[in-house]
């Protein structure tokens, strides 16, 4: 692990200067990354996760390499295959195509960018980090909302970072993830509050990355999708910033903890999820639990968006819950799919967004690009996985 680490570091320390014999990421490399990568992400190897986002990271933004630059991606790649037991690659990659195997897509980002400002409020916790396609324009936009439990999570946690910006910005679209103030520190309704404040300011300020601000698509994962439920139906979040629901085109709902906080809390009592207590100041009042819950805000001719929304198989309570809300919203004309991910855990259908083979990654993508979400674009994203 020390050679390891040594090689991690002559890299990026290596920066992005160019010898004299500049190369571009091979094929062969590419292919290798994205075995490494497939195999960390399934065993849920957080270390080898961390260490293939930080090679992601530094080579994104550059196009070409020096010959060293290539040779100590080499021995990392070494270190990783060995530490996986991946199967050694072959001298020619089968069927390469840049969206079958992304890695180090080329891209212009925009990191850190404080999309609103509390006091007192550390200004991460109020940022979002953008990353688009290096060339075009009007690029549809994912919003990635992590998860935590509304106390913890990150946008630039290395299981975001490692494959979700290469695999969306190799298939056209432009990839934002959004830092929100955190529980308990802060109370209901700081999250909505940041997350709807992050949509505005990416619906203002597209175009400065390429980016089309009449496709915003939200995707949440846990307490993420609880804030990327609520956004997209309670307007007064929006509201504040002269946005309307209709600036969201469509959300993706992974695992959400539930659309009717009320009646969970009073089904569940103690046992309800933790989170819905210190969310809230003092617990929260039976006004606030409705606020933050998304069934309460259903409404025809609201501008909802259509939603996907995916939980865990096998949890009878989350299979009930998410059947109830998807009646709520075609009954008030609004769409809404509900499926359950098989052989998933909660950790598992975040990770693995974006590797081959996975069926909720397929179906977000055919839920992107549904005809119901396109307007006239330079940018038409694959809908391949």
């Amino acid at each position: 692990m020390k050679l390891f680490l040594a090689l991690l570091f002559t890299l990026l320390a290596a920066g992005g200067a160019v010898g004299q014999h500049a190369t571009a990421v091979s094929d062969l490399d590419r292919y290798r990354f994205w075995a490494a990568r497939e195999a960390a992400l399934k065993r849920q190897d957080s270390r080898a996760i961390e260490k293939l986002a930080e090679i992601s990271r530094r080579v994104g933004t550059s196009t070409v390499w020096s010959s060293e630059q290539n040779a100590e991606l080499h021995k990392l790649l070494d270190q990783l295959e060995a530490r996986l037991g991946v199967t050694p690659a072959p001298s020619v990659p089968p069927k390469l195509k840049p969206e079958d195997y992304p890695f180090a897509v080329p891209r212009r980002e925009m990191l850190n960018v404080r999309f609103t400002k509390a006091d007192g409020v550390e200004a991460n916790l109020q940022s979002l980090d953008v990353h688009a396609p290096a060339t075009g324009d009007r690029h549809p936009i994912i919003v990635w909302l992590h998860g935590g439990g509304m106390k913890g999570g990150d946008k630039a946690q290395a299981g975001i970072t490692v494959l979700k910006p290469d695999f969306f910005l190799a298939r056209g679209y432009a990839f934002a993830s959004v830092n929100y103030r955190l529980a308990p520190e802060q109370k209901h309704p700081a999250q909505a509050e940041d997350t709807a404040a992050a949509l505005a300011w990416l619906h203002d300020h597209a175009e400065e990355f390429g980016g089309d601000p009449e496709r915003l698509f939200l995707i949440g994962i846990s307490a993420g999708a609880q804030l990327a439920a609520v956004v997209s139906t309670n307007e007064r979040f929006l509201a504040k910033h002269q946005k309307s629901l209709g600036i969201v085109k469509g959300a993706v709902i992974l695992d959400i903890g539930s659309f009717d906080i009320p009646t969970l809390i009073d089904q569940a009592g103690e046992k309800a999820p933790e989170m819905y207590r210190y969310t809230f100041r003092d617990g929260g009042t039976k006004e606030d639990w409705i606020d933050y819950s998304p069934f309460y805000h259903v409404r025809r001719g609201k501008g909802i968006p259509p939603m996907l929304l995916y939980y865990v198989a096998g949890r009878d309570h989350h299979a009930a819950e998410n059947q109830r809300f998807t009646e709520r919203m075609k009954a008030e004309g609004n769409e809404a799919t509900v499926l359950a991910a098989e052989d998933k855990t909660h950790l598992r259908i975040e990770l693995e967004i974006g590797l081959s083979g996975d069926v909720p990654t397929a179906e977000i993508l055919k839920f992107l690009a549904s005809p119901n979400h396109r307007l006239n674009s330079t940018s038409q994203p694959q809908s391949s996985p």
